[in-house]
């Protein structure tokens, strides 16, 4: 099992280091570049929400970033201390059918998330909101790596 942690603030300027993270982690975990594309988009959707709207504004706080490779799939927990929000259930699902002109702002983001993951569960533990994102290995990169 291989495994990174990053603490984060919530400000833009850290996407940049979660983006070396993730680049770190498939590196060094072998992934092909499809999995990392995917993680790299989802949990770039997952920080830029922390950042804009877990706190109020003007408040500085931070936030964790936890990715594991535990052979045929990929995990990585969010935990964040702000305003408790599920975004599995409270974001409604975008109509990607519609012009974008007609389309009302917020959605589209979970949208992908969702997409581009195999499985995702939120938990509120404490004064925490804890999301896992998983994404199963296609069978020839998850060779070799089961323990």
């Amino acid at each position: 099992m291989s495994s990174n942690y990053i603490e984060l603030t919530n400000h833009l300027s850290e996407l940049r280091r979660l983006s070396g993270t993730v680049d770190a982690f498939c590196s060094s975990n072998g992934l092909a570049c499809e999995v990392r594309d995917a993680l790299q988009l989802c949990l770039d959707e997952v920080a830029t929400n922390i950042i804009f709207y877990a706190f109020p504004i003007g408040q500085r706080a931070g936030f964790s970033v936890q990715l594991t490779c535990t052979g045929n799939e990929i995990e990585a927990v969010i935990r964040d201390r702000g305003v408790a929000f599920d975004p599995l259930q409270e974001t409604r699902n975008p109509d990607v059918q519609a012009a974008l002109q007609a389309r009302p702002v917020g959605g589209l983001g979970v949208h992908f998330v969702k997409h581009f993951m195999d499985d995702l569960e939120y938990t509120r533990a404490g004064d925490e909101n804890v999301l896992l994102l998983r994404k199963r290995l296609p069978p020839k990169e998850a060779e070799g790596r089961l323990l």
